[in-house]
């Protein structure tokens, strides 16, 4: 799953340097073994992205020393990475602040931001993120992460004193994990969903960057509303490398994901057709419809004949984009155009999810009026062929975590969508929408 709240920091290598500095030197003034042990355990769990091992390590440490800041400071970047409420890291950053010197505050500040917009107390995250603003003095790109929290956080302010009447349901377990369970694909009679889990049992069983086990493609069948136990879709499809599901046909005969190779290090975009009850071997999705670019996320119209997909290549607003690429009168796939600014910003744009009469366009944005990371958003196609300014689904649908791969069922009466909002089973979760009036959705024919 992509690191949405995370970003590359020198001020965290930093401060992991330090703390590294740190337990050498507490060493060698001959603290008792087992304290040392314990640490260098932390350390390696937490340098490895194993945070779970991490931060049970951490909170023995803790029991030891309950104001030391290290601890403190690890322990809530744990619960940010791997906890099911996120808000949970809030009093280990603000014992982090209080007990540590200033370079070590920095950081700290920001990611308890962070989990106070976790946990909506958005007033004490403006804070958090306007003192991290000083503190970085005259880095311009760290100004303006910060400036783009505190707006975020206006905007949540905005949408929570005014939140939308509709149904969202976490279904639990067994379709919800422990795990990341994301990017949810309806089929045409809502009998079943195939999806994307991180859950323990993997074909591969290695760890991401994010300290989560990579990814492989579920299928779960729907028994009058319960969700059976997920299945690993196939072993054609599944391998050692994290697979994610981004493009189901209509009638559920043709496969698209991404295989993020772990010996080449590149994201291939593949399919794979159904013959009879068991998908064929895939084959390399782009090079049939002339997506000369590394695209991560595609979608079909009913049609045949459009294909909306994300990609940050060049002539993009910023990071990722959405893209479209249409077949012409002669059969020939044209050139890709992307869908300008009323839908693209500065930051990324994911997953396009169009209506089957191809006019409105449902995606996630990092941009645009966002309550916090990714939100989703919708744009309608004018007469004229442009695409509406874009507007935010609001909360409840939108939170302050990330919202991402919206899917409608075909009848348009139910939604779906991944999130990591406060409150789920662990990592990001799968939600149901359910809107008899139709008055949020656009109806599917």
């Amino acid at each position: 799953m992509k690191n949405l709240h995370f970003k590359p920091n020198c001020l965290l290598k930093v401060y992991t340097i330090v703390s590294i500095l740190s337990i050498n030197l507490v060493y060698g003034q001959g603290n008792k073994l087992a304290i040392h042990d314990l640490k260098i355990k932390a350390q390696e769990s937490y340098l490895t992205a194993d945070f779970s091992k991490a931060l049970s390590y951490y909170h023995k440490l803790l029991k030891s020393d309950s104001t030391n800041s290290d601890y403190n400071y690890y322990i809530g970047y744990c619960y940010l990475k791997i906890g099911s409420s996120k808000s949970e890291a809030t009093p280990y950053f603000e014992r982090a602040i209080l007990h540590s010197n200033r370079k070590k505050i920095t950081i700290s500040l920001y990611y308890l931001g962070v989990s106070y917009m976790y946990g909506h107390q958005l007033d004490k995250a403006i804070e958090a993120f306007k003192k991290y603003e000083t503190a970085v003095k005259s880095n311009i790109g760290e100004i303006l992460d910060a400036n783009r929290q505190i707006a975020m956080c206006k905007n949540a302010r905005y949408f929570m004193k005014y939140p939308r009447k509709v149904s969202i349901t976490n279904p639990g377990a067994p379709l919800n994990s422990t795990s990341s369970d994301y990017a949810p694909l309806i089929n045409i009679d809502n009998s079943s969903l195939v999806f994307t889990s991180q859950r323990k049992g993997s074909t591969g069983g290695y760890l991401n960057n994010n300290g989560e086990i990579y990814s492989d493609i579920y299928i779960s069948k729907n028994n009058s509303g319960t969700w059976s136990k997920p299945k690993k879709i196939s072993s054609i499809i599944n391998s050692v490398n994290s697979e994610t599901c981004v493009f189901l046909s209509g009638n559920s005969d043709e496969l698209i994901y991404t295989k993020d190779d772990i010996y080449t290090n590149k994201l291939l975009l593949l399919s794979s057709t159904k013959r009879g009850k068991s998908f064929a071997k895939p084959t390399i999705f782009d090079l049939k419809y002339n997506i000369k670019c590394q695209a991560n996320y595609v979608f079909i119209t009913n049609n045949g004949e459009t294909i909306f997909f994300a990609s940050n290549q060049k002539g993009s607003c910023g990071a990722n984009d959405i893209w479209k690429v249409t077949k012409d009168s002669t059969n020939v796939w044209g050139r890709q155009i992307n869908l300008g600014p009323t839908v693209n910003t500065p930051y990324n744009e994911e997953a396009p999810f169009v209506t089957s009469d191809g006019k409105t366009l449902y995606f996630s944005s990092k941009g645009h009026n966002s309550l916090g990371g990714y939100d989703l958003f919708k744009s309608n196609q004018t007469d004229s062929g442009k695409w509406s300014k874009a507007v935010n689904l609001e909360y409840p649908i939108n939170s302050t975590g990330n919202e991402i791969y919206y899917n409608i069922s075909k009848d348009g009466t139910k939604s779906y969508f991944s999130s990591d909002r406060d409150g789920g089973l662990g990592g990001f979760d799968i939600y149901i929408i359910e809107s008899k009036k139709e008055i949020a959705f656009k109806k599917m024919h």
